[in-house]
């Protein structure tokens, strides 16, 4: 409803991905820890680049913690195909408003990144790669 994604969903998210990979029961230690710098951080360099260049807002904050804790889950080398899957599903959303006759509402509003990015998370964890574990 209100386009954020609450730190009551997202911190909780990488905090048990990370215990997860503590304890054994999740992914690889190593591999949470990077791929939470790599999608975090990649994120957060995407949305302040986009914030310098055009001065607003393109990427939120929830997105950025969101993809820290994706990274976590899924491992850095699911990183690349988690945000191809996420950006191809919400440019398809974006596509079926236009032909729908939406197309003034798909382009005068934001279309929120976090559901796209969460349903890749959930079925690049759910159906691993094949070299995932490289």
């Amino acid at each position: 409803e209100t386009g954020y994604l609450p730190d009551a969903l997202t911190w909780p998210l990488a905090l048990i991905g990370l215990l997860a990979a503590w304890t054994g029961t999740g992914p690889d230690r190593m591999d949470a820890v990077i791929g939470g710098v790599l999608g975090g951080g990649s994120f957060f360099l995407l949305a302040r680049g986009y914030r310098l260049l055009r001065g607003q807002e393109g990427l939120g904050g929830g997105d950025v913690k969101l993809m820290a804790a994706a990274g976590i889950w899924c491992g850095p080398w699911a990183l690349p195909f988690l945000v191809l899957m996420a950006s191809l599903s919400g440019l398809l959303f974006a596509g079926a408003m236009f032909l729908t006759g939406r197309a003034e509402a798909s382009l005068q509003h934001n279309i929120r990144f976090g559901p796209f990015l969460a349903a890749a998370a959930a079925t690049t964890y759910l159906a691993p790669l094949p070299f995932a574990s490289i």
